[in-house]
Order: C-alpha cells, then structure tokens, then sequence
C-alpha cells in the first residue's frame, strides 16, 4: 500500500483551520456527502453546494467567493482538496488533530499540469496538525512523516543540505504579504503619515532576519510571479528615515516626548495594528515585532493588539484598527479590484485599506474589460503605482509554499496557486 503521511502546522490549519472549523463547516454542509468528496461551488446566493457530479471547472469560483470577502471556510478547505488533484473518500477525522483519506478509485478529472490519468498513485493520505515546528522537523528526520508543511524559516537551510530530504519552495502570487493602512482612521488617514510610516520601514532588512536568503523582500503590491507584476514600482518607495522625518514635519508632528516618539499638540503619534494569533503564521507575527520596533526610529509608536479569529473579524468588520496584515493568493491581476474598490470595504469584500479612490474605481474596471495584452498592461502597473504612491499598503515580503519530504517521496508540487499537489506523488 501507498501511504503518505503528512503533518500540517498549528496555524491556519489547527485546530481553527483544515483540521477543525473548515472541515467541521463542510461536513455540516451536507451530511449525505460525508464519505464522498464531492467538487463544491458557489450559488448565486453565495452558499456552498456539493455534487456527486465533478465540475472541476467551478474551482475558481469558490476562490473568488473567498477574494469577495464571504469567507466561507469550508469552501477554502474543499478547494485545497480538490485541486491538490486528490478529491479522495473521507475515512477519519479526529478534529484539531488528524484527518485519514483513501484514494478515489472513480477520480477521473485530473488536474491540467498532472503527469498521469485516473486515480492518484497513493492509495492512502494521513495528516495530522503538529502544531510545534521542532516537533515537524523531528518528525521527518526520524521518518515518522512523509512530509510537512509550513517548514520553520530556521529549518529551512537544514533541510535543504540534508541528503535524506528535499526541501521545495513556490512562491505565490497574487497580494503580497502587506501591511494595510486604514484610511479611514487618523493619524494614518493623513497621505503624509502614510507615506512616512512607508519609508521608516528597512523591508530587506526585516524580511532577511525573519526568513534568512529563503524569502524576497516584497517590491510592491503584487508578487514577482504575478502576471503585469510592475518592477518599477520599487523605484517610487522604500527605507528613508530622511524622508519619513520631513512628512511628519510637514503634517505637524514636530516634537518627540520623552521616549523619542512623535507628537502633536502632546498628542503620542500612535497606530495599533491588530491582527488573530490563531491566524497569523509565527513569522507574520515576528515580522510585526520588527515593523513596531523599526517604525519607533521614525517617531511611530507602533502598538500590536492580538486577537482571537471572532474577536479580530468583528473589528475588522467595525473597521476598528489602523493597520492589519495579510497576503492573497492570485495569479490574476483583478485581484486588485476586490482590494480597492470602494464596493468591497469591508464587511462587504477584502479592502481592509477602506479605499475610497475614484482611480482605483476606474482602472480595475477598465483593467477587467480590457483584453490581455500590452493595454491590460499598462493598466494593472497604474494600478500597482498607485496604491503604492499612495500609501495604502507598506509591502513586507513575498510569501511562498514550502514543504519538505523525504527523498522516497516523488511527485510532489505545487499548484500555480501554491497549494501543494499530491495526485503525481508516489513512495518508493
């Protein structure tokens, strides 16, 4: 028998994630579906409904409905499944700790870029959530794992040199990893505030102590493998205390207090920036410790307040914080649309910037009509230039997929989307 044992990490995956609320979400769906991983879409009315019948076509659909802000989990959850090539029979499910699947012997819509037809080569695929990266790591290099995922930033080099393993990496594309600045709110409201929190930032500098030379500094809004991704845009940002110093001067924070902070009218220039620790990954957290401690040399007194998943939606929702950080996979550049749109502030889509930009109304609009090519080009790089020009986002690094597994494990990938696919992999 062909097994394959894998391990998924706490965050994103356990036990709110693909091992607890996700699954929970689809199961409850629909109960006559339970041993049978049906491919799921999206009705006009934004539910989920799964068939018995594959429509691989509709995969798209639930990312979609996840980009406009319905945050239906389950479909997250089907779309990982289904489009890792496997859409395989449900066998055990203990929540927030293991999920067991046996192959489909039915499957017959594999995925575009697969090497075979039919079934996948495995005939069984066992996860279990291992919250504690050492625990992964020492997992797989005592080979009571096949593979794991989220591989720590500090294992990675190890991995990569150890004979017995192999290490792949994907980067994604779509949204960087970004900081969003609520313009809703003041200080960060003012486009001089913006802009000077954007250049007390040293990304390179940040994202190397985090990720070592595995991670790329983000260089704008979209990912390098994104497609109309503008190189350019580096060019009109970046670190410059100089800089940071003359906005703050210009928008009337002049004075420091006793602790070296910004003031105006002996008002501290304060931002918080909230974000779940049941949602963000160990290294997003430390890139927001590096962020508050480098903002501090501009004058930002950069305050972190953690939450739970409920608790940091609501206020997302109220629009209730200044700044709040994310990335989100794409390969299309419409993705902008749903960012920065004023019909998709939030509760009602993804603009966590609450952007009301008559020209970001326009371009992304125009940017959907136009046909690709050189015109749809030129329109996405506006787009990019723009929300950097104004400040809406401070870019932080370039997320990527990484998994590691052992060297008889072969076949193992990854989508264009970056999650991972299994329906190539095979054990020796």
């Amino acid at each position: 028998m062909c097994r394959l044992r894998g391990v998924v990490a706490g965050h994103r995956a356990s036990p709110a994630g693909l091992l607890g609320d996700d699954l929970d979400r689809f199961l409850a769906v629909a109960p006559e579906n339970r041993h049978r991983w049906g491919i799921g879409w999206v009705d006009d009315n934004r539910r989920i409904a799964i068939s018995s019948e594959p429509r691989p076509t509709q995969g798209s659909a639930l990312l979609a409905a996840r980009l406009a802000g319905t945050r239906t989990d389950a479909a997250v959850l089907h779309l990982r499944l289904a489009s890792s090539g496997l859409d395989p029979v449900l066998s055990s499910y203990t929540r927030g700790q293991s999920v067991e699947f046996a192959r489909n012997e039915a499957y017959e819509w594999e995925p575009g870029c697969a090497w075979h037809t039919g079934p996948a080569y495995l005939d069984r695929f066992d996860l279990k959530a291992v919250t504690e990266s050492s625990v992964r790591q020492g997992g797989l290099q005592s080979h009571q794992f096949d593979r794991v995922a989220a591989v720590a930033p500090a294992n990675l080099a190890r991995t990569a040199k150890d004979p017995k393993l192999k290490l792949l990496t994907h980067e994604n594309s779509g949204i960087n990893h970004v900081l969003l600045l609520n313009t809703w709110l003041a200080p960060i409201e003012n486009l001089k505030v913006r802009r000077a929190f954007q250049s007390s930032i040293s990304v390179e500098d940040m994202v190397k102590a985090v990720f070592f030379d595995y991670a790329r500094a983000a260089d704008g809004l979209f990912g390098p493998a994104t497609q109309y991704h503008d190189a350019l845009v580096p060019g009109q940002w970046g670190h410059d205390l100089d800089k940071a110093a003359r906005l703050l001067d210009e928008a009337g924070w002049t004075a420091r207090d006793a602790d070296g902070y910004r003031t105006k009218d002996s008002v501290r220039l304060t931002v918080q920036l909230t974000y779940s620790d049941e949602e963000a990954t160990a290294e997003e957290q430390t890139i927001y410790q590096a962020a508050a401690q480098q903002a501090k040399l501009a004058g930002f007194e950069v305050k972190l307040q953690t939450n739970a998943r409920a608790a940091q939606t609501e206020i997302e929702s109220r629009g209730d914080y200044d700044i709040t950080g994310l990335f989100h996979v794409r390969a299309e550049p419409d993705i902008a649309r749903t960012f920065f749109s004023g019909s998709f502030v939030l509760p009602n889509g993804t603009n966590y910037a609450r952007v009301q930009d008559p020209t970001l109304e326009e371009l992304p609009e125009k940017g959907l009509a136009t046909p690709d090519g050189a015109d749809r080009e030129v329109v996405y790089r506006q787009v990019q230039q723009r929300v950097i020009a104004q400040a809406y986002v401070m870019p932080t690094y370039v997320p990527f997929g990484r998994i590691a597994v052992q060297n008889g494990v072969e076949g193992a990938a990854f989508a264009t989307n970056s999650t991972p696919l299994f329906y190539d992999t095979w054990k020796h």
